[in-house]
């Protein structure tokens, strides 16, 4: 009864079908067909934006309604009101690779527009400061910081266009989203680093403990702290002082065993050692799935951020005034720096334009004036997961697509040929562009990336630079 008078209206709008999860579109096509009786239903979406096969989002829903129902009337909405022509072109051929996908071809009213600006850097702390001086210079020329989005595949990609934007003096917010040094795994792992600096630091003790759990509970630290606090001791020491239990005798121990390991290796190798072996990546993989994947590859970009750090540090790059609690040490001096990034990130007023970072998951409905869309390499964009299967590069694709129609007037693409990056043991560093470039017509790409006036192929454009990675920055 509830089902036959929720469907009792003549027409029945389904809004975003593509995105609606499998187990619900299966229930809605049930209620619709009314025991094999069709209902006159209206059907919107666009399945070149379908990019949530994760949550249950399925490309082929339309294709698949289509074939069910023969007789089904096919409305192509077809004119975009937001791109330029050179945008919407570009788009156009790039999702027109799709095998698997209704087809139609966006056309727009709009004028031409810039030509796509493509742009390659040598290494991806180079392009983080391009981007920022490019949106810098932007800014001065009159643009809104509110009308200019940075885009990225990954959340991790983050940490260095906030650290280059805060040297430009560059308000930014990260939309739906927390700033690299407020997500709480990497609180946790700076937690671990602040006890190896500073055993008094008792914030940092009850962080560290209760992430992987180490067994004390509430009670357990209100005991301890009482200890502490009668003889005088911090929470680490009156530890030492007590019959600790098993994890916390070996939580105990890695403090110990890491600074020494500190001592004798060094900053990066410190930080590599923290985030395999105190257990965080493991942890939060384990409980939060999908969301502890992307919680996993922070932790790996803090393993880039502390080598890359102390490598400028020692040839004395990092330019600033020691604020350090010890100063000249590298240790210090990096929880410095991460204290004061975090605090410059959240010095915007909410009054305040500020540019905005986001992956392009949170992009998709949004639009501005001007989009920067980075890291755009193979294995990064598209992802090497999702690469591997044929429906997952389509999608990969589609994200790209969205990436590229956020766009209202100006879109740069960029890439890097040297990214550091760790995935548990190993350690990645040259790349390769996107394949997603080379399918860019030439003619819609500006003059920095071309060659005799020709659009360079990805191998081409690997070979520009190939002499420039012949002695690769020493980072350890």
């Amino acid at each position: 009864m509830i089902a036959r008078r929720a469907i009792a209206p003549l027409h029945h709008p389904l809004n975003r079908f593509a995105v609606t999860g499998g187990a619900l579109r299966r229930v809605l096509v049930d209620l619709l067909t009314d025991s094999g009786r069709a209902v006159p239903t209206f059907v919107v979406g666009d399945d070149d934006q379908s990019i949530y096969s994760w949550r249950g989002s399925d490309a082929h829903i339309f294709r698949i309604f289509l074939d069910r129902y023969k007789n089904a009337n096919l409305v192509r909405l077809e004119q975009n009101y937001r791109c330029s022509r050179a945008i919407l072109d570009a788009a156009n051929a790039v999702i027109a690779q799709n095998e698997n996908r209704i087809e139609k071809t966006l056309f727009t009213e709009n004028a031409d527009g810039d030509a796509i600006r493509l742009s390659d850097y040598r290494d991806a702390e180079a392009e983080a400061d391009a981007v920022a001086a490019e949106i810098g210079h932007c800014i001065a020329q009159g643009e809104s910081p509110g009308q200019i989005a940075i885009l990225y595949r990954k959340n991790a990609f983050s940490r260095l266009l906030e650290h280059a934007l805060l040297r430009q003096h560059i308000p930014y917010r990260i939309y739906g989203g927390t700033a690299f040094y407020s997500r709480k795994e990497i609180k946790d792992a700076l937690a671990y680093l602040r006890l190896v600096h500073d055993r008094s630091d008792d914030e940092a003790f009850v962080r560290a403990v209760a992430v992987p759990p180490k067994g004390m509970g509430t009670k357990s630290l209100d005991a301890l702290a009482a200890v502490a606090k009668e003889q005088s001791l911090s929470l680490y020491e009156a530890a030492q002082q007590t019959q600790p239990s098993q994890k916390l005798r070996d939580f105990l121990t890695q403090i110990a065993s890491w600074t020494q390991r500190y001592r004798e290796s060094g900053l990066g190798d410190l930080v590599r050692t923290v985030v395999q072996e105190s257990g965080l990546r493991d942890y939060y993989i384990a409980k939060e799935k999908e969301k502890g994947e992307e919680r996993a590859e922070n932790l790996e970009e803090l393993q880039t951020a502390a080598c890359i750090f102390h490598h400028e540090y020692r040839m004395g790059e990092t330019g600033n005034r020691s604020l350090a609690h010890k100063p000249g040490d590298p240790l210090s001096e990096f929880l410095t720096e991460a204290v004061l990034d975090a605090d410059g990130a959240a010095a915007a007023s909410d009054n305040t334009p500020t540019v905005q970072l986001m992956s392009v998951h949170k992009a998709k409905g949004l639009e501005f004036d001007r989009v920067f869309v980075v890291a755009l390499e193979a294995g990064e964009f598209p992802s090497a997961k999702a690469a591997e299967t044929p429906d997952g590069l389509e999608e990969e694709r589609r994200l790209f697509y969205v990436a590229m129609t956020r766009a209202r007037k100006h879109l740069h693409l960029s890439f890097a040929h040297y990214r550091l990056r760790f995935g548990g043991d190993s350690l990645g560093g040259r790349t390769e562009p996107s394949r997603f470039l080379d399918e860019i017509p030439e003619q819609l790409l500006d003059s920095e990336c071309l060659q005799d006036g020709r659009a360079m192929s990805a191998r081409q454009r690997r070979g520009r630079v190939a002499h420039d990675l012949s002695h690769e920055v020493d980072v350890w």
